[in-house]
């Protein structure tokens, strides 16, 4: 199971501020993306992921290449992933996860997700999210840069976990080819038999620091 850990920042920042780039540059980068499914796997570009956390947020920044972005979905709350999209799941212990699928446009899909062994998933789409994010593309460096503040009260807390504690996440990245036939990336160790992204027995682990 894929382990990644994440520490803690100076102080808070907007997610496009260029200190939050620099203090983030310093920690440990993710960049172990994989594309389980065969027929989804077709493209399979460099995406690299950094985490920290402070007293009110915590903070996730995407660098994807991306030579080409194909996005159309322009309404809140749509089918994103059926674009260009880069996806955060994030499960405190329990039996609940929290999802944040943002489109190549910044169309973004938030709800909470409910598990429970031996049925199926529930998901709730009413949920809103408060969390700050943006999201730019950098023709030169044909790179997609998602930066996501995610305010620990969309979780129900007043603060952060305290240093040891471990959450699941699952980090995934959805590109489209010149037809718009999806490859499914992910950090997440996912079987092969199953082609799905809501597989959280299979979310990498996130330990606070």
């Amino acid at each position: 199971m894929k382990h990644y850990r994440t520490y803690r920042l100076g102080r808070d920042f907007s997610p496009d501020a260029p200190e939050l780039r620099k203090e983030l540059e310093d920690k440990p980068a993710i960049e172990e993306f994989h594309f389980p499914w065969a027929g989804y796997d077709t493209l399979q570009y460099s995406t690299c992921v950094r985490i920290g956390y402070t007293d009110q947020f915590l903070y996730v920044r995407f660098d994807a290449y991306a030579p080409t972005l194909r996005a159309r979905r322009t309404e809140p709350k749509s089918d994103v992933f059926r674009d260009d999209c880069l996806e955060v799941f994030l499960m405190p212990p329990g039996c609940r996860y929290w999802a944040w699928e943002i489109n190549a446009l910044g169309t973004l899909l938030d709800y909470q997700a409910y598990t429970q062994e031996g049925k199926e998933i529930e998901f709730e789409y009413p949920w809103k999210s408060t969390a700050q994010y943006t999201v730019q593309y950098y023709s030169q460096e044909k790179t997609l840069v998602l930066e996501l503040a995610l305010p620990w009260h969309d979780f129900e807390r007043t603060e952060p976990p305290l240093p040891g504690t471990q959450w699941r996440i699952s980090l995934n990245r959805i590109i489209l080819n010149e037809e718009e036939k999806p490859s499914y990336g992910s950090w997440s160790s996912f079987p092969k038999e199953k082609v799905s992204f809501h597989q959280p027995e299979y979310f990498g682990i996130l330990e606070f620091v």
